[in-house]
């Protein structure tokens, strides 16, 4: 990842408010655990 996105991601995040920042990590968290239960990747 560059640097410029890396700036563009932290400016994003630090644009949320707390329930969103957690509401987004909550999807991520469960779309990551689709992803990996039918391949049985959890390294």
């Amino acid at each position: 990842m560059l640097h410029s996105e890396r700036s563009a991601e932290r400016t994003l995040w630090d644009s949320m408010d707390a329930a969103s920042r957690e509401q987004h990590m909550h999807r991520e968290g469960v779309g990551r655990l689709l992803v990996r239960l039918p391949t049985g990747d959890f390294v």
